[in-house]
């Protein structure tokens, strides 16, 4: 039985995915063969303990139990068969040596008569044989029978026709008792393979982010289909063919002692190399079926990240690439595969030449003793998560006020332990005010967003909400008060009220058209066909990125939380949506402490607090006007954006044969946000504006 474990293989070669805040393709540049390198040396991964046998029929009822009971009685009823039949067998070879010794000894009555030199201690030598053994035999020589009256084929068709019934007797009890253990086991192991599959799925949906930061979803999905079908195997009617040929095996030792326990003991002491033998190769199938496994895994992955971006493969012509990436970890498989068929067939040709060779040794010392004159003789199942959000654990507050504190936070990923990305982060958030985090790419903006929904847990210091550490709050109900807005809103197969109904179980449709008018969303819903049952397809692929944002935010207000959080949800629209969106979400902060991660500064220029960010600390605090004077991290951000942006209107004019004047690029980009309403009067003013201007 082997455990199922979830491992990864990093690097992939060509890889293809929605990066970057554009939503652009980018290529990963790896070498081929990291596709299947196992890690080794300091990167290899600690090995899952193996599980005892009793362990793995935990998932078992008591239907189960009875099912597993009787199938193994069965079994070992089945198993007892072989070795009745072949006492059966003996039975009947030895009633054919018999019949031929009793057709010779009537052979020579005749012979004795017509041949005097024929003494009568020849005539009787087979006599001694037989008496006790052939009935026939014995009513001659008590004077009942004649030799006229014995008839030889009378008595070997009667001998055999009751070998014959004993046959049928043993072969219709096999056949009750064998289809009776497979379906035992066989139903036994489906129900329990189907408890497993449904916890499998509950814990990995358990899990905290960061376990699915060091596995592949793609990899789970196919561990899901392939290793709990191992199992099922496993705990299937192949215990119950381990129950039957155990029984099979001391069922033989038994009637082997009883009929000549010399011969039994030379036999068994072969028994451990035979047993040595099967351990051996049965270790190293299970070790290469675990490696091919997990090779078909990766290449499983490949092929599912690949159908995912379809679109950006062939836009960018990877298709002969990814199929020699895919190809790169079917070789891995082929060569595990090839490995096992060799480590299988040595292992039947090395075990079956032991079974001969014992049986060659059981002919040779049973016929020394015959002229002797002697007596004869199968796992992380469940994954305990520490995050566990469908945990009862934990605290209910009766009321969210929504007082956020960061204290003394210090954090790294569990897929990159030596990089610190939080190092001893303090910051606040008041009841209804709004607080912008800004910085450099990979300060650990995002990741304050991550602890608050406890994604994860700090390693030193705390994250707390009214004063509550947020480790101490049931994790359902803290994430039921924190509404979470991203940069790619996530979108089901399903209709539009069905994807708002994701944020809050059991809302009604009053709710849910609430919702969207909040969103900003319920003016360009009511204009489909379909209106609230409208499919979005794949991932809302029939919706626009505005559209699909105003969902998202819908979703996030239905279940009207105090905490508000946005990372980054405007920086992947164009700018006529990025102005609708950004009114629904000004429109959603109304009343609730929200902390925004903005990447387009103008969208946080009227947060109560803006906090710049450096290498995981707080660095400044304070408003626009003092973060802007203070000339910071903030500053700068401001600066080159600003420049940026100017550039690239000025290039987008001349494209277009447009304006060029300052005054004009500065309408232009102030018509992105409908609510600055600046009028440009001396050129102080409008470098006061300029200074202010993100987008």
């Amino acid at each position: 039985m082997t455990s199922v474990e979830l491992k990864k293989i990093n690097g992939v070669n060509g890889n293809f995915d929605s990066n970057g805040t554009n939503g652009a393709a980018s290529i990963d540049n790896k070498s081929p063969d990291d596709d299947v390198e196992i890690k080794t040396g300091k990167e290899k991964k600690k090995k899952e303990p193996m599980i005892g046998i009793i362990e793995v029929f935990r998932f078992a009822d008591w239907k189960d139990r009875i099912m597993m009971v009787f199938g193994s009685l069965c079994a070992a009823a089945n198993g007892a068969a072989l070795p009745v039949m072949i006492i059966v067998f003996g039975e009947m070879i030895e009633t054919f040596v018999d019949t031929g010794v009793l057709d010779k000894f009537l052979d020579t009555i005749p012979e004795f008569l017509a041949n005097v030199s024929l003494t009568e201690a020849q005539i009787f030598k087979d006599v001694n044989l037989l008496l006790a053994r052939c009935s026939e035999l014995e009513a001659f020589y008590s004077g009942n029978k004649t030799c006229a009256e014995i008839n030889i084929t009378d008595k070997i068709l009667d001998e055999m026709t009751t070998y014959a019934i004993y046959y049928c007797i043993i072969g219709g009890a096999i056949l009750v008792c064998g289809y009776f253990q497979v379906m035992f086991w066989m139903v036994a192991a489906e129900r329990q393979a189907h408890r497993i599959r449904k916890e499998f799925l509950q814990n990995v949906m358990r899990q905290h982010i960061g376990w699915f930061d060091t596995h592949e979803a793609a990899e789970l999905n196919t561990r899901l289909a392939d290793d709990i079908g191992k199992i099922q195997e496993g705990i299937g009617d192949k215990i119950g063919t381990f129950v039957q040929w155990t029984s099979t095996f001391f069922t033989g030792f038994t009637i082997g002692f009883a009929y000549g326990w010399k011969l039994t003991l030379v036999i068994l002491a072969v028994s451990p190399l035979l047993a040595l033998a099967a351990s051996l190769f049965s270790y190293l199938a299970a070790s290469m079926t675990s490696k091919e496994l997990e090779a078909y895994a990766k290449a499983g992955a490949v092929a599912e990240e690949v159908f995912g971006a379809i679109r950006t493969v062939v836009a960018f012509g990877g298709q002969e690439k990814e199929a020699q990436r895919y190809f790169k970890n079917l070789g891995a498989a082929q060569a595990f595969g090839i490995k096992k068929g060799f480590t299988n067939g040595a292992s039947m040709g090395f075990i079956w030449f032991v079974i001969f060779g014992c049986e060659a040794l059981g002919f040779w010392y049973g016929a020394k003793l015959v002229r002797e004159d002697s007596d004869y003789s199968v796992a992380t199942m469940i994954i305990k998560s520490d995050i566990d959000s469908s945990s009862d654990e934990g605290k209910y507050p009766e009321e969210v006020r929504g007082f956020i504190k960061f204290q003394n936070v210090h954090f790294s990923y569990p897929s990159r332990p030596d990089v610190k990305v939080l190092n001893g982060l303090d910051i606040e958030a008041k009841p209804g005010q709004t607080v912008a985090l800004v910085g450099a790419s990979g300060c650990g903006k995002s990741t304050t967003v991550q602890l608050m929904q406890r994604f994860y847990d700090p390693h030193q210091g705390k994250v707390m909400i009214d004063n509550n550490d947020v480790r101490d709050l049931n994790i359902k109900w803290l994430r039921g008060h924190i509404g979470v807005v991203s940069q790619e809103p996530v979108l089901f197969a399903t209709t539009i009220a069905e994807n708002i109904r994701y944020g809050k179980e059991g809302v009604t449709m009053d709710e849910i058209i609430q919702a969207s008018k909040n969103a900003n969303a319920y003016d360009f819903i009511m204009s489909l066909p379909d209106k609230f049952e409208t499919l979005v397809g794949e991932r809302g692929a029939q919706l626009s990125g505005g559209q699909k944002q105003r969902v998202a935010i819908a979703r996030a207000l239905v279940r009207d939380p105090k905490i508000l959080l946005l990372d980054e949800a405007t920086s992947a629209l164009d700018t006529e949506s990025e102005s609708i969106v950004q009114d629904a979400l000004d429109k959603a902060r109304e009343g609730r402490t929200t902390l925004v991660v903005a990447h387009r500064l103008s969208t946080i220029k009227t947060a109560d607090i803006i906090i710049g960010f450096n290498q995981g600390v707080a660095t400044e605090r304070g408003s626009h006007s003092e973060l802007m004077s203070k000339q910071g991290i903030y500053y700068q951000l401001v600066t080159n954006q600003s420049h940026s942006k100017e550039e690239q209107d000025e290039f987008d004019e001349e494209e277009d044969g447009g304006p060029k004047s300052p005054e004009k690029r500065l309408q232009r980009a102030l018509s992105v946000n409908q609510k600055e309403q600046i009028s440009v009067k001396t050129e102080e003013d409008e470098e006061e504006v300029r200074n202010g201007l993100t987008s």
